[in-house]
């Protein structure tokens, strides 16, 4: 995996393959002429490279996961120095008890940009603002500040997620806990890390015993939750609420907890951590037991060993016999 030394070596690159003179290394004229690329002459020779150069940059995965390495990093370090100074960002409620604060817009003012300055014609998919459609295969999913109530609160269990979608499939996931020390990645196919060391579900393969977090959104979903906790906590396993579904799901992709739920999740709060808890070996359901989908409300993300056990819990059906209210 890469450094962050690395990481902005290869983000300069592709600064330069944005911004340089492209009429200097392949017309071979005078210096004080190259003042000058508006000449007809110039355009004529060198417009057919500046096409095919930006057509490869636009094609290139790697540059984009580069570029996501690079921005989540700087906004991470944009949350880690207003989290000190926590109690004085200003915020709102933006419906259903939930918050958005100034430093949410920042955050995702400063991804976005860059995004949109390297690779303009890529999707976008933010919590803040509404969707912005591309014309190219890729579409980034970004949650810029994940756990707004945690930061606001002076807790230390809130990140920034940034997720690409390749045709419709989630290629790449980044997590980044600023306040932790914590900088989760996973590409599909290829592994999952946390801060470059590889990670892995546990191999447990019963529920007693572990560890079960719940996402607690109890405004909303009460009863569903309540029924989750219950079930879980009777099966023997120990309750976390960390007040972040995706600082959640970390635990489940590197073996400290069993099982994750959330009941009200988002694209933005599932694209990045599900790709993880899946390159790291586990897997991520819906209540039905398909696997989730960018649409999916409720997940549970789990082992393989553990799925039947907690799809028996989780699950819409859970052998009552009709007796649950739904």
């Amino acid at each position: 995996m890469r450094t962050a030394q690395q990481t902005r070596r290869e983000y300069k690159k592709i600064e330069k393959l944005k911004t340089r003179n492209y009429f200097a290394p392949i017309c071979k004229i005078k210096k004080t002429a190259l003042s000058y690329p508006a000449n007809r002459y110039f355009k004529k020779r060198c417009k057919p490279f500046l096409k095919e150069e930006e057509t490869l940059l636009e094609k290139n995965y790697e540059s984009r996961k580069t570029l996501a390495g690079y921005t989540i990093g700087e906004a991470g370090k944009y949350l880690l120095a207003k989290f000190n100074d926590c109690h004085n960002v200003v915020f709102k409620e933006k419906g259903g008890l939930d918050l958005v604060s100034e430093t949410d817009e920042k955050s995702e003012k400063m991804i976005v940009s860059e995004i949109k300055r390297i690779f303009p014609k890529d999707g976008i998919l933010t919590e803040e603002s509404p969707e912005i459609k591309g014309e190219t295969k890729y579409r980034w999913i970004i949650d810029p500040l994940d756990g707004t109530h945690n930061f606001l609160a002076g807790l230390k269990e809130f990140g920034v997620l940034l997720a690409l979608e390749e045709k419709n499939e989630i290629v790449l996931g980044i997590l980044y806990f600023p306040a932790r020390h914590e900088f989760f990645s996973a590409e599909k196919g290829r592994g999952a890390f946390c801060n470059g060391n590889k990670i892995k579900v546990s191999d447990a393969i019963n529920l007693k015993g572990q560890m079960f977090c719940s996402d607690g959104i109890m405004r909303r979903k009460k009863f569903e939750i309540l029924r989750d906790i219950e079930r879980f906590c009777d099966a023997g396993c120990r309750l976390r609420v960390y007040g972040s579904s995706a600082f959640s799901m970390t635990k489940v992709a590197i073996g400290s907890a069993i099982v994750a739920t959330n009941r009200l999740v988002r694209p933005w709060d599932i694209a990045a951590p599900a790709l993880l808890v899946e390159e790291a070996g586990g897997i991520v359901l819906d209540e039905k037991g398909g696997a989730w989908r960018i649409d999916s409300e409720s997940v549970a993300a789990t082992t393989k060993n553990l799925r039947d056990q907690v799809l028996n819990l989780f699950g819409s059906d859970c052998g009552c016999g009709g007796s649950c209210p739904v």
